[in-house]
């Protein structure tokens, strides 16, 4: 009894964060329009497609969406809505009535003539893996009495709880890390949990939602086998998570050389020396836990005929211009030097800040909703103090005593940038376009909230505790100043 109030009184502060994390969420997905987040109408249909049809889209097809999808649409004005800062949706109720008209019309089979993938495979998240989009299929069939609006509405509550999964896991992440401190641990999970870009995303109809709790476990189960030893229970745990990132999005790959690594660092502790045979038992059920789920989303893919991720490819087909590559990164991240080509026109002056700081932190809409300058340079400062201060706390506690640790959370970290950036070349290379947002990185935003929480761990105690509320209020206001400025970009 004595354990169990103990228990209650440590995770008390997490509970509270939730209950408030789930009010903001509700309040992202339903003030925001529909299909006014990124890439949220291809979402939707392949989420209705999946739910409907029982199959994932395949490669191409007729429809890209349903009936139903484009009649709600139309009658929001939701293309015309899109980036457009002077337009704004549709909020008569006649036109309400006219479309609820239409759709009784039409019936229920609107619902499922669409393919999800459209003429050449027009939908461009028709090769995103099932996952998530089976765990939408789940508000989707529990709404099915009411009309689209109510199923997509549904579906961005259900999809917003993930985050909640992510700031528990970075509570985890924390306490593993620094030790059971409850105020570092509220810390780093309320910055999962309020950040807003990480709150706007969550709360559409997005894959993204997904990655962010998979990460921030997988995260957190990497650590603990390091520092405790491989098991079974802990490698297959970690290996499942690391599968959920994947089966939810092609981003997940990044994760694998930080789980190759954790599990052989885990397998040398747990075996107390390099033995082959140790590792290779060790790790033969955990792997299969990621082997098996993975491999089973290829096969189908490859049966079916469907590429299981992305086609990206180097324009022209010759050799791979490191060259290029480099004068690519130099200029994403410091200003352009004499000699070199430029980036492409309408790429940022400075895309480190731009995607990395700013859209990040929050754009929002299309990207088009954004905040002013002075809050970007305060998070641009708050996160450079972050990385700043992790370093240092590392040194401080220790560098060689936890360089394990610090290694396999900087290769997950270097592994999706990796990614990012040589994508993101080949497709500047092959159609000139851009292609990171800020979106992509917070799969690392537990990472940016260990940081912070080390970096106040240097603080004395009295200080930390105030820290540590500032840092939560500073969040609650960037909660309140976004969706102020979202409700009035949408209904003013």
């Amino acid at each position: 009894m004595e354990l169990r109030r103990i228990a209650s009184a440590q995770l008390r502060p997490l509970l509270l964060l939730l209950v408030a994390a789930a009010i903001v969420g509700a309040a992202w997905a339903l003030i925001v329009p529909a299909w006014q987040a990124p890439d949220e109408h291809s979402h939707f249909g392949y989420a209705q497609t999946l739910a409907e049809q029982g199959a994932p889209p395949a490669s191409e097809g007729d429809r890209r969406y349903s009936t139903e999808q484009e009649q709600a649409a139309a009658a929001i004005g939701s293309d015309q809505l899109a980036a457009n800062l002077f337009a704004r949706p549709e909020w008569s109720e006649a036109e309400y009535e006219r479309w609820r008209r239409l759709q009784a019309a039409e019936g229920e089979a609107a619902r499922a003539d669409g393919d999800g993938a459209g003429p050449e495979g027009s939908n461009s998240a028709r090769t995103n893996p099932p996952l998530y989009y089976a765990f939408e299929a789940i508000p989707y069939h529990a709404a099915s009495g009411t009309d689209l609006f109510g199923r997509l509405h549904l579906m961005r509550l259900w999809s917003a709880l993930l985050l909640l999964v992510a700031a528990a896991a970075t509570w985890a992440l924390v306490g593993e890390l620094l030790g059971p401190r409850r105020g570092l641990q509220l810390a780093g999970a309320a910055v999962v949990a309020l950040q807003p870009m990480a709150v706007f995303v969550s709360a559409s109809i997005n894959p993204d939602a997904m990655l962010i709790p998979a990460f921030a476990t997988t995260l957190w189960l990497g650590v603990r086998v390091i520092r405790r030893g491989l098991t079974v229970g802990n490698g297959v745990a970690l290996c499942a998570a690391a599968a959920v990132a994947i089966l939810a999005k092609a981003t997940g790959y990044a994760l694998l050389p930080g789980v190759f690594l954790a599990l052989a660092i885990g397998a040398y502790r747990a075996a107390g020396g390099l033995r082959i045979g140790s590792l290779v038992k060790r790790s033969a059920l955990p792997l299969l836990a990621l082997a098996v789920p993975v491999g089973a989303w290829l096969a189908y893919a490859r049966l079916s005929d469907r590429p299981a991720v992305n086609q990206v490819g180097v324009g022209g087909g010759g050799d791979f211009d490191h060259a290029g590559l480099f004068s690519y990164l130099w200029q994403f991240y410091l200003p352009q030097a004499p000699g070199q080509l430029p980036l492409p026109p309408g790429y940022p002056s400075l895309p480190a800040r731009d995607f990395w700081i700013e859209g990040f932190w929050g754009k929002f809409g299309w990207l088009e909703i954004v905040w002013p300058d002075p809050l970007y340079l305060a998070v641009g400062l708050l996160t450079a103090a972050a990385i700043v201060g992790a370093a240092v706390a590392l040194v401080r506690s220790g560098l060689r005593r936890h360089a394990a640790e610090a290694v396999f959370l900087v290769v997950v970290a270097l592994s999706l940038l990796g990614g990012l950036h040589l994508t993101e070349y080949r497709i500047l290379a092959d159609q000139n376009t851009v292609f990171n947002q800020g979106r992509y990185l917070l799969p690392l935003l537990p990472l940016l909230a260990a940081a912070m929480a080390a970096t106040l761990s240097l603080a004395k105690e009295r200080i930390q505790q105030v820290l540590v509320g500032a840092l939560v209020g500073f969040l609650f206001v960037l909660q309140v100043v976004s969706l102020a400025i979202v409700g009035a970009r949408f209904y003013a």
